[in-house]
């Protein structure tokens, strides 16, 4: 017969902390440290400083965590908290411009903050100089305009005026030349584009009543058309004065905008299209089209089409002018995403190496590189971790086709060095990679893997410097510029000099400061390291006020153009805060301060 009762239940004593083993209190310790105000810890378990709270006391470093944090997005999400940033940095400061007395230190402040947040907006839809970018600029730019229409109505002309001469005054006109001598910010695309996207925000919300929505609407409205009325204006001016002349410029004018490719392809005149006058983002996305090809590139789509044909043989002609150098493509405006995602699509379709889509794609990016300048000691370090295919991939593309441009321009020679479980060093330039479409193919067969192990690349270079024995000058004056979405692992026990409770800059900086006590007898300066943000998420891996660092963020190559001819001295007293400042000291934006001023 079984018991009724039941045996207690077996257990340990729990001493308490006073009286608990070493090795045990060593490790309660750890645990029970949280980290302290201002970090959080990323994506991959990596210490990182926060998005902090904006205030008076905190606008420069919210500013530079805004900045870093504008990446192209399809989020909702992501585009909200541009909205929200720029809502309460613009507060800030509105508030600070009103209140504060004029004669003290912070009212300054707040003026060079508005300023450098308006030349901010200017610069991200800027297509030349700038981002290019056009949802995160409107997303900005309705909130400059709930702030004060005066700054919608001066930015909104900038988008299809010379950015340089509109800038005496808000409410000024052109008289007649409506000539520019630069290209403004945008086009006139952009009046199409924020119109639409003002209606969808404004008469599609429930933040506000509808008739202070359509009302705020009617003024987007009635501005844009005004404008459009100006330039009709402006030319109805110019046609009166220059009478013969200026007539026979706008015919020539109209005529050449009728012999675009698309009204040649739509009137069945192919073989009568002049590749010269093709933009750049029509050359790239219909070569296949050109070439009379299927979209698979090798079959032909209309064989018995002699137009078409004849075109092709044109076409092909064209690009070995181009090739030989007699004759010019045009690649400007064409995105370095598109352009790396082309390249993976000719690897897809094991397109021959021969192939004229490669050559147009090849010749096109080289038209694109003029665009940058040379570039000193730069090592550009390539992020190919799972996480850079978020996005549709765009980090992942942009970060390729970054990377190559560097290494085209470094001084070093042509070399990329990719990161994700372990590190991969690529020699381009090679044979093997001697044309862009070639040289993309070579990084997407390096070492792949979804963790994100940056601290093996850097310790790569460690390992490179320290185990030749090379002069500390040849560490301090490199730049590494890294790719990435800045979602690291966290520091690994297997790599000395590292702490697990350091951000990334920290961890570098220390790393090579032990690596010179090691090899020199005294610490030793870091690289320059540029973090470059692709992807949109919560952290930072420095401070705005950090020196020998640089945060940028963004798709375009043109931003590399900031860290043309600077020297090792300059660019090792660099800031984030410095590297901001001085990308925004464009000509482009010369107007902006002027503005900002007489609307405050």
């Amino acid at each position: 017969m079984q018991s009724s009762t039941m045996s207690a239940p077996i257990t340990s004593p729990s001493p308490s902390p006073s009286h608990a083993h070493p090795f045990i209190k060593a490790l309660d310790d750890i645990a029970s440290k949280t980290l302290a105000p201002g970090y959080q810890y990323g994506n991959n378990n990596h210490v990182e400083y926060k998005d902090i709270t904006t205030s008076l006391a905190t606008l420069q470093e919210k500013i530079m965590q805004f900045s870093f944090q504008l990446v192209r997005t399809s989020s909702e999400t992501g585009l909200s908290v541009v909205a929200k940033d720029t809502r309460e940095i613009l507060n800030i400061i509105m508030s600070g411009i009103k209140t504060i007395d004029k004669s003290s230190s912070d009212y300054k402040m707040c003026i060079d903050m508005g300023i450098i947040m308006f030349k901010l907006l200017a610069q991200t839809r800027d297509i030349i100089g700038g981002k290019g970018e056009y949802m995160l600029f409107y997303v900005m730019l309705l909130e400059w305009a709930k702030v004060d229409f005066r700054f919608f109505e001066y930015v909104i002309e900038t988008l299809v005026y010379d950015t340089q001469d509109n800038t005496d005054n808000v409410d000024s006109t052109d008289t007649g030349d409506s000539k520019s001598k630069q290209h403004p910010l945008g086009s006139w695309k952009d009046m199409k584009y924020f119109l639409t996207y003002m209606k969808e925000q404004l008469l599609g919300s429930s933040n506000c009543t509808v008739e202070g929505n359509s009302q705020l609407y009617s003024r987007f409205v009635n501005k844009i058309v005004n404008l459009i009325n100006e330039q009709l204006r402006i030319d109805a001016v110019s046609l009166e004065k220059g009478g013969t002349s200026f007539s026979l410029e706008v015919i020539s004018a109209i005529n050449k905008k009728l012999d675009t490719t698309q009204v040649k392809q739509c009137g069945g005149k192919w073989s009568e299209i002049n590749f010269n006058n093709v933009t750049s983002i029509t050359m790239h996305k219909q070569t296949n089209s050109f070439l009379n090809l299927n979209k698979n590139g090798k079959t032909t789509r209309c064989e018995n089409d002699e137009d078409r044909n004849n075109c092709k043989d044109n076409y092909e002609a064209y690009l070995r002018d181009v090739v030989g150098g007699s004759n010019k493509i045009k690649g400007k405006r064409v995105s370095v995403i598109d352009f790396v995602k082309s390249a993976i699509d000719c690897k897809t379709k094991s397109l021959p190496t021969d192939s004229p889509i490669i050559t147009a794609l090849n010749e096109q990016w080289k038209s694109n590189s003029i665009q940058n300048g040379n570039l000193g000691n730069f090592i550009a370090m390539t992020d190919v971790s799972g996480s850079m295919t978020e996005d549709n991939s765009n980090p992942l593309h942009s970060a390729i086709g970054l990377s190559i441009r560097v290494a085209e321009k470094s001084v070093l020679g042509q070399r990329v060095m990719t990161f994700s479980e372990r590190p991969t060093w690529i020699q381009l330039g090679t044979q093997d990679s001697d044309t862009f479409v070639k040289q993309v193919n070579k990084v997407l067969t390096s070492s792949w893997g979804m963790t994100t192990n940056f601290y093996l690349a850097i310790d790569l270079i460690r390992e490179g410097i320290e185990d030749n024995k090379l002069p500390r000058e040849v560490a301090e004056n490199l730049v590494l510029v890294v790719f990435s979405d800045m979602q690291m692992n966290n520091a690994s026990t297997s790599i000395r000099d590292l702490s697990a409770r350091a951000t990334l800059f920290e961890n570098i900086k220390l790393m090579f400061a032990k690596m010179g006590e090691r090899l020199y007898g005294e610490p030793c300066k870091a690289p320059h390291i540029v973090f470059w943000n692709l992807r949109k998420t919560t952290g930072f891996p420095s401070l705005s006020t950090d020196q020998n660092v640089s945060m940028m963020s963004g798709f375009s190559p043109a931003l590399l153009n900031v860290f043309c001819e600077k020297g090792v001295e300059g660019l090792q007293q660099y800031t984030p805060w410095n590297t901001l400042h001085n990308s925004l000291n464009n000509k482009r934006y010369s107007g902006f301060d002027r503005i900002f001023k007489q609307v405050v």
